[in-house]
């Protein structure tokens, strides 16, 4: 097609410049290039399978929603709509449990699902008051102890390889963290799922798993995962545990103290020169990868070229190369990653957003710009790992909170839990380093805004949009997304030593964002899709409105169906809920609630396995950020989390239209033409142009 309307444009510039003047000329020259260009926005493919004219499109529709629970046993339960229609049969959406928290897949398992393990496999005890480990030994010789074991299952993936069905979970509560690898059994008839074995994945050559959170489902069916709330590398440098600590907030401070039982140190013994010789901060704070072979092996690994930070996930769009990472906590980034080859996150480079915001009404609307930190491969930056120093990267200097500003040269910078902005300067020579192992504090330097607030979940829509549209949760529109406020009062912590890119009102209750994005994936424009509010439905136990979302946290995207399920981590509804929001018409309706104290975690659809499709849904820690008193009820459902799935129901076997990826190698062979095409209209216009 691209040449066709090149060939066209030659002929016609050729005619032209017979009889035209030279400015006609090059602006025929210039309409081609740009003609031509404008038809590579055209190269997409649609992909349509069967005959659209004669089929139906796939539906999916939940006639009742499930209830906001008001009653007291509803409050300890897990809650579902009842059914659902897909494709005009109805299937009832009851919640399926494949294991709780300290289960065994069968008795001989070694552990138990959700149980800590130290890097050489041994059971992780919890802590006593006086730092020790959990245990007694008994006058028999024999050791009792209490395990410490995750309530908090979070990202929940399902890979199909070959004719086996497995799983990985990732737990994201310390002690120290953990991931399982499971197989299942599908009942090809019922759809009905069952674990045949559950193992815990082997860390040990990448320092442990750190912090993992919420995760997706890569295009080539593997399991990414992430590590939150990356240890603060300034802290490392001190020289006595005192001030080490001190360098690190509290949660930081539980995270180190769980991680280093992970190498067999309790609280009680631990000293500076182990935390030294075991913990190395630059190995925590990727993106993860988890790959299941069909003879039931695995293998783990971190993605240092996609940069540090507190990974709430990564999402890959469809042409295997664009990576968009979530960055959670306060005065955080959005970023972008391009692989160097479809498919293989080892190299690529890393971009940070730099937004304007255009208006601050009903969430704000932005556009943003990128900005390039840089190539770089893992295989350079994983020995580092073990031996680079925060001082090895960066300058420091004292900010002036007189004059607010740092000394000539160096860049004030604003992280989570800082007492004052810090000054910095990058080393020379030091450039990719930085930005792959403090990227957030490099990205800050290079311009990039790092005002975003509990950034969160990430899905996309190929066919919403022009090129398609990702949806980002921001769990509460807070501190640093607000201008020169905390919680809507005066207090300008958060803007200190930043740009104050981001101003909008305080709203606890968060929203979902829109990027769109163009033809090569790269998002430009950034509007709220939907917030929750405080205004309207509430009451002492909800803050904000039951019939809207609060604190929004994992996201995925129905395709076929257009519609949007969205999952709450919230305070400000005493039961989290997992919704689903209709593209069409704009309406919200509750698909899920959970019990006293919990989470919903790794709400993900999974359209056809084998030709069933499920709604995975996870819950954290009963009776843990709230209500905890409630355990002892006798309606108690006790703090095990859940891990389970939501219906079955038999796939669609009809063929929604679907937009296929713009992917790279069409878009580089396009331009290649586009160029080619130039060249032969400036030869043929020189050409006519000599002759006449």
């Amino acid at each position: 097609m691209v040449r066709l309307v090149a060939t066209v444009l030659v002929f016609i510039a050729a005619l032209h410049a017979a009889s035209g003047t030279l400015d006609a000329i090059n602006a025929l020259r210039e309409g081609a290039a740009g003609a031509a260009r404008r038809a590579v926005d055209t190269v997409r493919d649609v992909i349509i399978p069967g005959d659209s004219s004669s089929e139906p499109a796939p539906t999916f529709e939940v006639p009742v929603e499930v209830g906001f629970p008001s009653l007291d046993y509803q409050k300890h339960k897990i809650l579902t709509a009842p059914t659902a229609i897909l494709d005009g049969k109805e299937w009832p959406l009851n919640y399926n449990t494949l294991l709780r928290t300290g289960d065994k897949a069968n008795p001989d398992e070694k552990y138990a699902f959700g149980q800590h393990v130290a890097q050489n496999g041994d059971l992780v005890y919890e802590t006593a008051a006086d730092g020790r480990p959990a245990i007694q030994r008994l006058n028999d010789g024999s050791i009792v102890g209490a395990y410490s074991f995750s309530q908090s299952p979070d990202f929940t993936s399902l890979l199909p390889v070959g004719d086996r069905l497995f799983s990985f979970v990732h737990f994201e509560s310390f002690g120290p963290f953990q991931a399982y690898f499971l197989e299942l059994k599908q009942d090809k008839e019922t759809c009905k799922l069952s674990v045949i074995s559950s193992v815990p994945t082997n860390f040990s050559d990448w320092g442990g798993l750190w912090t993992p959170c919420a995760g997706s489902v890569s295009p080539w069916n593997t399991h990414l995962g992430s590590e939150e709330y990356e240890p603060n590398g300034l802290a490392f440098t001190r020289n006595t545990i005192a001030e080490l600590r001190g360098g690190l907030d509290s949660y930081q401070n539980l995270l180190l103290t769980s991680q280093m039982k992970y190498f067999g140190k309790y609280p009680n013994t631990t000293t500076l020169a182990d935390i030294k010789t075991l913990f190395k901060p630059y190995k925590y704070g990727y993106a993860t990868e988890m790959t299941a072979y069909a003879n039931g092996t695995n293998s783990v690994k971190k993605h240092y070229a996609l940069g540090r930070m507190a990974w709430e996930l990564p999402y890959v769009l469809p042409d295997n190369v664009t990576v968009y990472g979530g960055d959670d906590g306060d005065n955080t980034m959005m970023t972008m990653f391009k692989a160097a080859k479809p498919g293989d996150l080892s190299c690529g480079t890393l971009y940070a957003a730099a937004v304007t915001q255009l208006t601050s009404e009903n969430g704000g609307t932005f556009d943003l710009s990128w900005i390039d930190l840089g190539f770089a491969c893992e295989k350079d930056l994983i020995p580092l790992a073990n031996t680079i120093l925060f001082t090895d990267m960066f300058e420091t200097a004292v900010y002036d909170a007189t004059t607010n500003s740092c000394p000539a040269g160096f860049t004030p910078i604003f992280l989570n839990n800082a007492i004052t902005p810090e000054c910095l300067k990058v080393k020379p020579g030091q450039e990719i380093n930085a930005s792959r192992f403090e990227t957030r504090r490099y990205a800050a330097i290079k311009g990039a805004t790092t005002e975003f607030s509990k950034y969160e979940g990430i899905t996309f829509s190929p066919n919403n949009g022009e090129f398609g549209q990702i949806y980002i949760a921001i769990s509460r529109v807070e501190n640093g997304m607000e201008d020169n406020r905390v919680g809507g009062n005066a207090n300008p912590t958060f803007d200190r030593g930043g740009k104050n890119s981001i101003k909008l009102p305080y709203n606890r209750c968060g929203c979902v964002y829109t990027l769109d994005v163009n033809q090569t994936y790269v998002a430009q424009k950034m509007s709220a899709l939907i917030c929750g509010n405080t205004a309207t439905n509430t009451d002492n136990l909800n803050a904000c409105d039951k019939k809207s979302i609060s604190s929004p946290d994992n996201l995925s995207m129905m395709r076929g169906y257009n519609k949007l399920i969205i999952g709450e981590d919230t305070g400000t509804h005493q039961n989290d809920v997992i919704w689903l929001y209709d593209f069409a018409d704009k309406s919200l309706k509750r698909l899920q609630t959970t019990p006293y104290g919990s989470e919903t975690t790794s709400p993900y659809w999974y359209e056809n396995i084998n030709g069933c499709a499920y709604f995975v849904s996870v819950v954290q820690h009963p009776y843990e950020e709230s209500d905890s008193a409630r355990i002892t009820d006798n309606a108690s459902t006790g703090r095990a989390g859940y891990v389970g799935y939501l219906g079955p129901l038999k796939a669609s076997t009809r063929k929604a239209p679907i937009r296929a990826p713009f992917k790279a190698e069409v878009v580089n062979a396009v331009v290649d033409e586009v160029q080619a095409v130039t060249d032969n209209v400036s030869e043929n216009i020189d050409t006519i142009q000599t002759v006449g």
